[in-house]
């Protein structure tokens, strides 16, 4: 049963990621959405998307990620306690 679980996981990862590979290489039309979000991180912004839903900052977007992942062990660490 836990193999079954984990070739659905497995398949349904692959799938996503092809998906994202099919959007990136043009074979499939990508949205609006997608394209501000692929043309943002090309240029190393933070996309406005993303920004819309996250904390406020005018960081790039390589020292946005490294803050983000800061701030996510953070609340982690006080999870635990």
């Amino acid at each position: 049963m836990v193999d079954i679980h984990l070739f659905v996981i497995t398949v349904s990862k692959f799938s996503r990621l092809l998906n994202e590979y099919n959007d990136i290489a043009g074979y499939v039309v990508q949205s609006a959405a997608i394209e501000e979000v692929y043309n943002s991180v090309l240029v190393g912004k933070v996309p406005a998307m993303w920004i819309e839903k996250s904390y406020p900052s005018l960081k790039p977007l390589a020292s946005y990620v490294i803050d983000l992942i800061a701030r996510i062990d953070f609340f982690n660490v006080c999870h635990t306690f």
